[in-house]
């Protein structure tokens, strides 16, 4: 449903990382493996550094993901259209001791991503009616 809706209303680099949070909601969340489109975007939120968006994630010397591949300006563009569009939501990371910004939490707003399959449906419907 998510490709269906959205992929068309977003550029090649903006649905990479759309794809690449929708993976690691699933991933970081047993529970919306099942049913991930009933959970609403604040149930499935996960903390992303743009680090990890560009070059992916590493843990003890094995590669849990490879990210994007995009640079983390073009990831930032990226994260702020998609956030434009209604796909994405943000709550953006607070300051650490060092003045450093933290990481960002992202989800899929699932509730607009309904929306829209729900006028795609009814539009289908409509356009064969005479």
């Amino acid at each position: 449903m998510l490709a269906d809706v959205s992929m068309d209303r977003l550029t090649a680099n903006a649905w990479k990382v759309v794809s690449y949070i929708a993976v690691r909601s699933i991933a970081d969340d047993p529970a919306s493996r099942q049913a991930h489109v009933s959970h609403t975007w604040d149930g499935t939120m996960v903390v992303i550094s743009l680090r990890e968006f560009s070059e992916g994630v590493r843990i003890k010397r094995k590669w849990r993901d490879y990210g994007t591949g995009l640079s983390k300006s073009s990831v930032a563009g990226a994260l702020n259209e998609a956030e434009r569009v209604g796909v994405l939501v943000r709550q953006r990371g607070r300051r650490g001791a060092n003045n450093r910004s933290m990481a960002s939490k992202y989800g899929i707003n699932w509730r607009q991503v309904r929306e829209w399959d729900a006028l795609r449906m009814s539009s289908r419907r409509t356009r064969g009616v005479r």
